[in-house]
């Protein structure tokens, strides 16, 4: 079964443009209601869009009744946007949306429990993170297509929890490059696991605190 009827809230946030970019150059456009507060900046409309006002702070009903008629919501809020987000989800049940397309861009370990635990080399890894989407957004939209491609493709993801990579690096693809730019520079190599990498960070952010 088709997804014709696309909603998505977020639309001016950091990752909103590129998706709302997506859903523009798709052929036909995705017939889209954009979700937007009463005090949102306007966001630019397409062939098949239209604009629908909620309030500043909706309420459980305002969501529902926003959302009914459609089949899918795209999410592009802004992570912080917890109980919000919660909100949209209980909403999307009680009016019928069939697909609700989290706001969860960038994003594959950040929950694990070592990630967790190791927070200092979290926060460099979020920067590095936000550096690489700023990249795929200059490359083409890539989020914003992957969105796109879930709504047209519903059988082959019904049900799904979906990992969308526009790259992949290791650990060891990193220092390929850097010697093969470093002029002659040569790296040392130590195996260690991953128990034993843990407990050494934890004694490098507990002396750095």
């Amino acid at each position: 079964m088709t997804l014709h009827h696309v909603a998505l809230i977020g639309a001016t946030s950091r990752i909103g443009p590129t998706i709302l970019n997506a859903h523009a150059q798709a052929s036909p456009p995705l017939s889209t209601t954009i979700l937007i507060r009463a005090t949102s900046e306007l966001v630019p409309s397409y062939a098949n869009s239209h604009l629908s006002t909620i309030p500043d702070l909706p309420t459980h009903a305002d969501l529902k009744t926003a959302l009914e008629g459609h089949d899918t919501l795209v999410c592009a809020l802004h992570p912080s946007t917890l109980e919000h987000q919660l909100r949209l989800a209980d909403a999307c049940v009680a009016s019928g949306v069939r697909r609700y397309i989290l706001a969860d861009y960038g994003s594959v370990e950040s929950d694990g429990l070592a990630v967790a635990e190791l927070i200092g080399l979290f926060r460099n890894k979020t920067i590095v993170r936000e550096y690489c989407q700023r990249l795929t957004e200059v490359n083409g939209g890539s989020v914003g297509r992957a969105a796109r491609r879930v709504l047209k493709n519903e059988e082959e993801t019904k049900g799904k929890l979906l990992y969308v990579q526009i790259f992949r690096v290791s650990q060891i693809d990193i220092p390929e490059v850097y010697l093969a730019n470093s002029g002659g520079k040569t790296l040392e190599k130590i195996d260690i696991g991953t128990d034993e990498y843990n407990e050494e960070m934890k004694k490098e952010t507990r002396a750095d605190s």
